[in-house]
């Protein structure tokens, strides 16, 4: 044990040697304090290496949880980003038991340790929720015609994406919006966003036939390919009367 820098550090300086000063015993013979610098020694002496361990421990740019933390940044961000994932799932669980008694009874009666949580089981439960809701609105919707509104919808990853939504009067003569999906386009030329458009509308057994409106979002990047989709819809739709967005609303 030293005292250095008024801190005591509790590392048996005499432990290599044969003194037990320091170690086993108190040191008592305060009247020659100059045996204290003999102890100390020079800078190989125990005591020294004993100072320079207790600095090393001090430091905390040395410290092992400091190369931990910093060799695995990125195992971090990793790991947020599926608790995130994780947490949204299980709200998304929470609200889906609180309005359908059959996944009630699972969520009852399953083990302790059936989450659900799984990344595969998540795509599924997301994928069965979209069927479910493509069909609610597609019986909403019915025979009537409808309008599409589609805005520029690309992500943090820079992927082109379009965001549709369908305008539609429903049964109580109310107009209504409703998401229908995030396509991604790999070609942003107007040929291809139009099979895009079809390929999503066919999904819930729609058909350009019966679009009676569309409105595009005029301030995005993807505003001339807008132009040309508009203008192929139109050839093959004479209904499908083109509606410039204000004020950035559609």
């Amino acid at each position: 044990m030293c005292l250095i820098d008024k801190f005591l550090l509790f590392i048996s300086c005499g432990a290599r040697g044969n003194n037990e000063t320091f170690v086993n015993k108190s040191y008592r013979n305060w009247k020659k304090p100059a045996r204290l610098g003999n102890h100390i020694g020079r800078h190989n002496s125990i005591h020294s290496q004993c100072q320079r361990a207790r600095e090393d421990l001090m430091n905390r740019k040395q410290h092992v949880d400091i190369a931990i933390v910093n060799q695995s940044i990125q195992l971090k961000h990793n790991y947020q980003i599926q608790l995130a994932a994780a947490i949204d799932c299980v709200k998304l669980l929470l609200f889906l038991t609180s309005h359908c008694p059959d996944i009630k009874d699972v969520f009852k009666n399953a083990l302790e340790n059936n989450k659900l949580t799984a990344p595969s089981i998540q795509k599924d439960i997301t994928n069965a929720c979209a069927v479910v809701t493509a069909n609610a609105i597609s019986l909403e919707l019915g025979d009537e015609v409808f309008s599409i509104l589609v805005v520029e919808a690309r992500d943090i990853s820079n992927k082109e994406q379009m965001a549709v939504v369908l305008r539609f009067v429903d049964k109580k003569s109310c107009v209504v919006e409703r998401f229908v999906g995030i396509v991604h386009v790999t070609d942003t030329s107007a040929v291809p966003l139009k099979a895009a458009i079809e390929s999503l509308l066919a999904t819930y057994g729609l058909n350009i036939t019966r679009i009676r409106g569309q409105g595009y979002d005029g301030a995005s990047n993807m505003r001339v390919e807008f132009n040309g989709l508009k203008s192929l819809l139109l050839a093959e739709n004479k209904s499908a009367y083109f509606v410039h967005c204000f004020a950035h609303q559609l």
